[in-house]
């Protein structure tokens, strides 16, 4: 978060990365603050 501008919110950044994982664009591993996200596709549209 520390690196987002100010005008993206905390429940913006949750919401796209679940409908990421979702998509099974993104892979998680780890949980709270060690949480890390992996690429593993990239869909032809997303609608965030």
């Amino acid at each position: 978060m520390e690196f987002l501008p100010e005008w993206i919110s905390v429940d913006k950044v949750r919401y796209s990365l679940s409908k990421l994982e979702s998509l099974n664009a993104l892979k998680r591993e780890g949980t709270g603050k060690g949480t890390k996200y992996y690429v593993t596709s990239i869909p032809e549209s997303i609608d965030l």
